[in-house]
């Protein structure tokens, strides 16, 4: 998972089903930081979902997803992604279909 100027390039390690990896219903995303302290963890704070606008399926292992809602600033924002509804070529779930993003501050390209 890379980050975009208006979401993120995903490189998935199998073919993909280009139906399903074209389908903004296929992903779901939030994002939430977290509170800043000398001792380890905190709850999630500021929680909120993050649209997902459009998809391109760049060839058969790598989507673009365009995203509504990217948050950046103070020590960042994790971005959760889940993959649901995305299918590999031969129709099974992928094997991993959670990924997280600490964006900082969108790429200038």
């Amino acid at each position: 998972m890379r980050a975009t100027r208006d979401g993120f390039a995903l490189r998935i390690k199998s073919d993909l089903d280009r139906t399903a990896a074209a389908d903004p219903a296929s992903y779901a995303m939030s994002s939430y930081t977290y509170e800043y302290h000398a001792e380890y963890g905190s709850a999630e704070m500021e929680t909120a979902k993050v649209a997902i606008a459009g998809v391109e399926v760049v060839d058969a292992r790598t989507v673009r997803l365009r995203a509504d809602g990217l948050r950046t600033g103070g020590l960042g924002y994790v971005h959760e992604l889940t993959m649901p509804g995305v299918r590999d070529a031969s129709g099974r779930r992928l094997l991993h279909d959670v990924a997280y993003y600490t964006l900082h501050r969108l790429p200038a390209r």
